[in-house]
Protein backbone atom coordinates (compact mmCIF):
# COMPACT_ATOMS: atom_id res chain seq x y z
CA UNK A 1 0.00 0.00 0.00
CA UNK A 2 1.42 3.44 -1.15
CA UNK A 3 1.90 5.79 1.68
CA UNK A 4 1.72 9.71 1.51
CA UNK A 5 2.88 12.32 4.41
CA UNK A 6 0.26 14.21 6.17
CA UNK A 7 1.47 17.77 4.99
CA UNK A 8 -0.33 19.68 8.52
CA UNK A 9 2.27 17.33 10.48
CA UNK A 10 5.19 19.09 9.28
CA UNK A 11 5.24 22.88 10.55
CA UNK A 12 7.53 21.77 13.98
CA UNK A 13 10.29 20.67 10.81
CA UNK A 14 13.65 21.71 11.88
CA UNK A 15 16.50 21.38 10.36
CA UNK A 16 19.61 19.05 12.10
CA UNK A 17 22.92 21.05 11.38
CA UNK A 18 25.24 18.43 11.01
CA UNK A 19 28.92 17.63 12.70
CA UNK A 20 31.66 18.22 10.24
CA UNK A 21 32.09 14.51 10.01
CA UNK A 22 29.04 14.35 8.38
CA UNK A 23 29.64 16.70 6.28
CA UNK A 24 31.48 16.38 2.60
CA UNK A 25 34.85 18.79 2.90
CA UNK A 26 37.69 20.02 1.43
CA UNK A 27 35.90 19.74 -2.30
CA UNK A 28 37.61 21.21 -5.05
CA UNK A 29 34.91 24.10 -5.97
CA UNK A 30 35.79 27.49 -5.27
CA UNK A 31 33.67 30.66 -6.46
CA UNK A 32 31.03 29.66 -9.03
CA UNK A 33 29.77 31.81 -12.08
CA UNK A 34 26.95 29.52 -12.68
CA UNK A 35 23.30 30.85 -13.07
CA UNK A 36 22.38 27.34 -12.00
CA UNK A 37 21.62 25.76 -8.84
CA UNK A 38 25.33 24.42 -8.80
CA UNK A 39 24.08 21.08 -7.46
CA UNK A 40 21.59 18.34 -8.07
CA UNK A 41 20.53 15.05 -6.24
CA UNK A 42 19.09 11.97 -7.07
CA UNK A 43 18.19 9.02 -5.15
CA UNK A 44 21.87 7.51 -5.24
CA UNK A 45 24.11 10.46 -6.54
CA UNK A 46 25.17 14.04 -5.89
CA UNK A 47 26.34 16.13 -9.11
CA UNK A 48 27.95 19.65 -8.53
CA UNK A 49 30.70 22.02 -10.24
CA UNK A 50 33.98 21.91 -9.83
CA UNK A 51 36.23 24.58 -9.36
CA UNK A 52 37.98 25.76 -12.95
CA UNK A 53 36.46 23.25 -15.15
CA UNK A 54 33.13 24.80 -15.92
CA UNK A 55 32.54 22.05 -18.44
CA UNK A 56 33.54 19.26 -16.13
CA UNK A 57 30.93 18.19 -13.46
CA UNK A 58 32.01 16.14 -10.07
CA UNK A 59 29.71 13.12 -8.84
CA UNK A 60 29.75 11.75 -5.89
CA UNK A 61 27.66 8.47 -4.16
CA UNK A 62 24.75 10.45 -2.18
CA UNK A 63 25.86 8.41 1.41
CA UNK A 64 29.49 10.29 0.96
CA UNK A 65 31.14 11.93 4.34
CA UNK A 66 34.27 13.02 5.17
CA UNK A 67 37.40 14.34 2.85
CA UNK A 68 36.81 14.05 -0.64
CA UNK A 69 40.16 15.57 -2.54
CA UNK A 70 39.92 16.25 -6.79
CA UNK A 71 40.89 12.21 -7.02
CA UNK A 72 38.74 10.75 -4.79
CA UNK A 73 35.85 12.45 -7.06
CA UNK A 74 34.57 11.16 -10.23
CA UNK A 75 34.02 13.44 -13.12
CA UNK A 76 31.69 14.30 -15.48
CA UNK A 77 33.76 15.89 -19.16
CA UNK A 78 30.41 17.30 -19.83
CA UNK A 79 31.24 20.06 -21.82
CA UNK A 80 33.85 22.21 -23.54
CA UNK A 81 32.17 25.52 -22.32
CA UNK A 82 30.01 26.36 -19.19
CA UNK A 83 27.67 23.65 -18.27
CA UNK A 84 24.65 26.22 -18.26
CA UNK A 85 22.04 23.46 -16.69
CA UNK A 86 22.62 20.02 -15.28
CA UNK A 87 19.80 17.27 -13.55
CA UNK A 88 19.32 13.69 -12.72
CA UNK A 89 16.13 12.55 -14.39
CA UNK A 90 13.53 11.69 -11.56
CA UNK A 91 12.64 7.92 -12.97
CA UNK A 92 16.36 6.63 -13.81
CA UNK A 93 18.87 7.78 -10.40
CA UNK A 94 21.86 6.92 -12.63
CA UNK A 95 20.98 9.61 -15.38
CA UNK A 96 22.54 12.63 -15.55
CA UNK A 97 21.64 14.77 -18.17
CA UNK A 98 23.32 18.89 -19.16
CA UNK A 99 23.03 21.60 -21.43
CA UNK A 100 25.22 24.17 -22.57
CA UNK A 101 25.24 27.41 -25.11
CA UNK A 102 28.14 25.79 -27.25
CA UNK A 103 26.95 22.01 -27.64
CA UNK A 104 24.77 19.41 -27.58
CA UNK A 105 22.34 18.04 -24.73
CA UNK A 106 24.17 15.27 -23.43
CA UNK A 107 22.95 12.51 -20.97
CA UNK A 108 25.52 10.61 -18.52
CA UNK A 109 25.03 7.35 -17.30
CA UNK A 110 26.87 7.57 -13.55
CA UNK A 111 25.96 3.96 -12.67
CA UNK A 112 29.40 2.95 -11.95
CA UNK A 113 30.37 6.29 -9.76
CA UNK A 114 28.83 4.16 -6.68
CA UNK A 115 32.58 2.45 -5.54
CA UNK A 116 34.24 5.06 -3.45
CA UNK A 117 37.69 3.56 -3.45
CA UNK A 118 37.46 4.06 -7.52
CA UNK A 119 37.03 7.23 -8.73
CA UNK A 120 36.42 7.57 -12.54
CA UNK A 121 36.02 9.99 -15.29
CA UNK A 122 34.30 9.96 -18.11
CA UNK A 123 34.20 12.17 -21.57
CA UNK A 124 31.62 9.64 -23.88
CA UNK A 125 27.98 10.45 -22.91
CA UNK A 126 25.29 7.63 -22.53
CA UNK A 127 23.46 9.73 -25.54
CA UNK A 128 24.36 13.14 -26.96
CA UNK A 129 21.19 15.18 -28.68
CA UNK A 130 21.83 17.65 -31.70
CA UNK A 131 18.87 20.11 -31.31
CA UNK A 132 20.27 21.67 -34.48
CA UNK A 133 22.09 24.62 -35.76
CA UNK A 134 21.44 28.21 -33.51
CA UNK A 135 19.92 26.25 -30.75
CA UNK A 136 21.91 27.75 -27.58
CA UNK A 137 20.83 25.77 -24.94
CA UNK A 138 20.11 27.69 -21.60
CA UNK A 139 18.31 25.57 -19.31
CA UNK A 140 16.29 21.86 -18.47
CA UNK A 141 13.71 20.41 -17.18
CA UNK A 142 12.71 16.84 -16.69
CA UNK A 143 9.19 15.52 -17.27
CA UNK A 144 7.36 14.93 -13.25
CA UNK A 145 5.17 12.69 -14.50
CA UNK A 146 6.49 11.05 -17.91
CA UNK A 147 9.93 9.49 -18.14
CA UNK A 148 12.54 10.26 -20.81
CA UNK A 149 11.04 13.81 -21.30
CA UNK A 150 12.88 16.50 -21.11
CA UNK A 151 12.26 20.90 -21.85
CA UNK A 152 15.40 22.59 -22.86
CA UNK A 153 15.08 26.32 -23.49
CA UNK A 154 17.16 28.26 -25.64
CA UNK A 155 16.73 31.89 -26.46
CA UNK A 156 13.89 33.08 -26.44
CA UNK A 157 12.12 29.23 -27.38
CA UNK A 158 11.97 25.92 -25.50
CA UNK A 159 11.93 22.30 -27.24
CA UNK A 160 10.15 18.96 -25.53
CA UNK A 161 13.01 16.47 -26.22
CA UNK A 162 11.80 12.61 -26.22
CA UNK A 163 15.51 11.44 -25.16
CA UNK A 164 14.72 7.97 -25.55
CA UNK A 165 14.05 8.62 -29.49
CA UNK A 166 16.47 11.07 -29.33
CA UNK A 167 14.48 13.98 -31.03
CA UNK A 168 12.27 16.98 -30.54
CA UNK A 169 8.65 16.53 -30.10
CA UNK A 170 7.13 19.80 -29.46
CA UNK A 171 8.45 23.31 -29.60
CA UNK A 172 7.11 26.71 -28.17
CA UNK A 173 8.53 30.14 -28.58
CA UNK A 174 7.58 33.73 -27.12
CA UNK A 175 9.51 34.48 -24.44
CA UNK A 176 11.14 37.67 -24.08
CA UNK A 177 15.27 37.60 -24.72
CA UNK A 178 16.84 34.82 -22.86
CA UNK A 179 15.65 32.06 -20.87
CA UNK A 180 16.99 31.55 -17.30
CA UNK A 181 14.68 29.06 -15.56
CA UNK A 182 11.98 26.66 -16.91
CA UNK A 183 9.93 24.15 -15.11
CA UNK A 184 7.03 22.00 -15.30
CA UNK A 185 3.76 21.64 -13.35
CA UNK A 186 3.17 18.77 -11.36
CA UNK A 187 0.76 17.38 -13.50
CA UNK A 188 3.21 18.00 -16.57
CA UNK A 189 0.53 19.59 -18.41
CA UNK A 190 2.03 22.92 -18.39
CA UNK A 191 5.64 24.99 -18.68
CA UNK A 192 6.67 27.81 -17.13
CA UNK A 193 9.81 30.09 -18.76
CA UNK A 194 11.61 33.01 -16.74
CA UNK A 195 13.31 35.54 -18.77
CA UNK A 196 14.42 38.96 -19.24
CA UNK A 197 16.53 38.79 -16.59
CA UNK A 198 13.65 37.33 -14.43
CA UNK A 199 11.60 40.05 -14.92
CA UNK A 200 9.00 38.09 -17.11
CA UNK A 201 7.83 34.71 -17.02
CA UNK A 202 5.68 32.96 -19.97
CA UNK A 203 3.14 29.99 -19.47
CA UNK A 204 2.82 27.73 -22.20
CA UNK A 205 0.84 24.63 -22.72
CA UNK A 206 2.62 22.41 -24.98
CA UNK A 207 -0.22 20.42 -26.00
CA UNK A 208 -2.46 23.19 -27.39
CA UNK A 209 -0.23 25.53 -28.70
CA UNK A 210 3.26 26.61 -29.84
CA UNK A 211 2.67 30.36 -28.21
CA UNK A 212 2.20 31.52 -24.26
CA UNK A 213 -1.31 30.71 -22.99
CA UNK A 214 0.15 33.74 -20.91
CA UNK A 215 2.70 36.35 -20.48
CA UNK A 216 3.35 37.51 -16.61
CA UNK A 217 5.24 40.89 -16.10
CA UNK A 218 6.84 39.96 -12.78
CA UNK A 219 10.03 41.75 -10.74
CA UNK A 220 11.17 45.01 -11.77
CA UNK A 221 14.53 44.46 -10.86
CA UNK A 222 17.56 43.92 -13.00
CA UNK A 223 19.24 41.11 -11.41
CA UNK A 224 21.43 38.49 -13.05
CA UNK A 225 19.46 35.33 -12.74
CA UNK A 226 15.72 34.41 -12.23
CA UNK A 227 14.26 31.34 -11.37
CA UNK A 228 10.53 29.96 -11.55
CA UNK A 229 9.16 26.32 -9.99
CA UNK A 230 5.69 25.34 -9.61
CA UNK A 231 4.00 24.05 -6.42
CA UNK A 232 1.47 21.92 -6.89
CA UNK A 233 -1.70 24.82 -8.04
CA UNK A 234 0.75 27.54 -7.52
CA UNK A 235 4.02 29.02 -9.12
CA UNK A 236 6.74 30.55 -7.32
CA UNK A 237 8.74 33.09 -9.24
CA UNK A 238 12.27 34.58 -7.59
CA UNK A 239 14.02 37.87 -8.89
CA UNK A 240 14.89 41.46 -7.53
CA UNK A 241 12.77 44.44 -6.75
CA UNK A 242 14.15 47.51 -8.63
CA UNK A 243 16.30 48.20 -5.24
CA UNK A 244 18.44 45.42 -5.92
CA UNK A 245 15.95 43.26 -2.99
CA UNK A 246 15.56 39.57 -3.46
CA UNK A 247 11.53 39.14 -3.91
CA UNK A 248 9.56 36.29 -4.21
CA UNK A 249 6.25 36.32 -6.05
CA UNK A 250 3.31 33.49 -6.48
CA UNK A 251 0.77 33.38 -8.54
CA UNK A 252 -2.47 31.08 -8.79
CA UNK A 253 -2.99 28.71 -11.56
CA UNK A 254 -6.46 29.17 -11.66
CA UNK A 255 -6.07 33.14 -12.46
CA UNK A 256 -2.84 33.90 -13.94
CA UNK A 257 -3.53 37.17 -13.54
CA UNK A 258 -3.59 37.44 -10.18
CA UNK A 259 -0.51 37.93 -8.20
CA UNK A 260 -1.72 36.54 -4.47
CA UNK A 261 1.92 36.87 -2.84
CA UNK A 262 4.69 39.73 -3.00
CA UNK A 263 7.87 39.39 -0.56
CA UNK A 264 11.20 40.78 -0.28
CA UNK A 265 13.98 39.21 1.37
CA UNK A 266 17.78 40.12 1.57
CA UNK A 267 19.32 43.24 -0.18
CA UNK A 268 22.16 41.19 -2.43
CA UNK A 269 22.91 40.43 -5.50
CA UNK A 270 22.39 35.96 -5.12
CA UNK A 271 19.08 35.37 -6.25
CA UNK A 272 16.83 33.27 -4.26
CA UNK A 273 16.96 29.89 -4.83
CA UNK A 274 13.56 28.27 -4.65
CA UNK A 275 13.26 24.22 -3.43
CA UNK A 276 9.94 22.79 -3.44
CA UNK A 277 9.02 19.07 -1.37
CA UNK A 278 5.65 18.83 -3.32
CA UNK A 279 4.33 15.58 0.09
CA UNK A 280 5.25 18.05 2.89
CA UNK A 281 4.01 21.57 1.10
CA UNK A 282 7.30 23.44 2.14
CA UNK A 283 9.49 25.42 0.28
CA UNK A 284 13.24 25.92 1.14
CA UNK A 285 14.62 29.68 0.40
CA UNK A 286 18.33 29.73 -0.06
CA UNK A 287 19.99 33.38 -1.23
CA UNK A 288 23.37 32.61 -3.04
CA UNK A 289 26.19 34.48 -1.45
CA UNK A 290 24.00 34.67 1.75
CA UNK A 291 24.23 32.69 5.29
CA UNK A 292 20.97 31.48 5.86
CA UNK A 293 18.18 28.97 4.33
CA UNK A 294 14.59 29.63 5.52
CA UNK A 295 11.42 26.86 5.42
CA UNK A 296 8.31 27.96 4.95
CA UNK A 297 4.59 26.70 4.44
CA UNK A 298 2.48 27.65 1.22
CA UNK A 299 -0.88 27.98 2.87
CA UNK A 300 -4.32 28.70 0.86
CA UNK A 301 -5.69 31.53 3.33
CA UNK A 302 -3.19 34.06 5.00
CA UNK A 303 -0.07 34.41 5.26
CA UNK A 304 -0.16 32.64 1.85
CA UNK A 305 3.27 32.72 2.91
CA UNK A 306 4.20 31.09 6.31
CA UNK A 307 8.02 31.30 7.52
CA UNK A 308 8.87 27.60 9.62
CA UNK A 309 12.22 27.80 10.32
CA UNK A 310 15.01 29.98 9.25
CA UNK A 311 18.63 28.70 9.82
CA UNK A 312 21.80 30.55 9.82
CA UNK A 313 24.68 28.90 7.98
CA UNK A 314 28.34 29.02 8.93
CA UNK A 315 29.65 28.93 5.68
CA UNK A 316 28.19 31.28 2.43
CA UNK A 317 25.96 29.42 0.31
CA UNK A 318 26.76 28.90 -3.46
CA UNK A 319 24.39 26.47 -4.83
CA UNK A 320 21.26 23.91 -2.71
CA UNK A 321 19.38 21.44 -3.65
CA UNK A 322 17.00 19.08 -2.19
CA UNK A 323 17.46 15.04 -1.91
CA UNK A 324 15.13 12.70 -3.66
CA UNK A 325 12.79 12.29 -1.43
CA UNK A 326 13.47 7.62 -1.53
CA UNK A 327 16.72 8.10 0.24
CA UNK A 328 14.65 9.80 3.44
CA UNK A 329 15.82 7.99 6.49
CA UNK A 330 12.15 8.32 7.57
CA UNK A 331 12.66 5.98 11.01
CA UNK A 332 14.66 8.47 12.41
CA UNK A 333 11.94 11.32 11.60
CA UNK A 334 13.60 12.22 8.08
CA UNK A 335 11.59 13.90 5.84
CA UNK A 336 13.73 15.92 3.43
CA UNK A 337 17.64 16.64 3.27
CA UNK A 338 18.83 19.96 2.12
CA UNK A 339 21.77 20.59 0.68
CA UNK A 340 24.36 23.48 0.94
CA UNK A 341 26.85 23.89 -1.94
CA UNK A 342 30.33 25.96 -0.21
CA UNK A 343 33.22 27.03 -1.84
CA UNK A 344 35.26 23.97 -0.50
CA UNK A 345 31.71 21.50 1.08
CA UNK A 346 29.07 20.16 0.48
CA UNK A 347 26.42 20.36 4.00
CA UNK A 348 23.35 18.35 3.77
CA UNK A 349 21.03 19.58 6.62
CA UNK A 350 18.61 16.45 7.69
CA UNK A 351 15.03 17.92 7.96
CA UNK A 352 13.27 15.78 10.74
CA UNK A 353 9.77 16.49 12.50
CA UNK A 354 10.62 15.46 16.00
CA UNK A 355 8.93 11.53 16.64
CA UNK A 356 6.37 11.50 20.22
Amino acid sequence: MAWRFQPSKFKNTTPKVPKKEETIFDLPIGGLSCTNNGIQSSASFLAFHIEGEGGKLGVLPLKTLGRRLRKDISIVCAHGDLVDDFSFLPFNENLLVTCSRDDKLKIWNCENFGDLENAQTIGDPFASIDLGDGHLLDCLAPHKTAGDIVAVASGERAMVVDIGAQKIIMEVSGAIERAQAIDWSSDGKILAISSNKGRNAHIFDPRASSKPIFDISIHSGLGREGRVIFTDDKLVSSGFTNKRVQELQLFDHRDWTKKIHAEEFSSTTGVLIPLYDADTKLLFLAGKGTNIFTTAEIQEKNPILSRVHEQPLNDQLLGACLMNKRSCDVMSGEVQKFFQLTKNSIIPFPCIVPRR
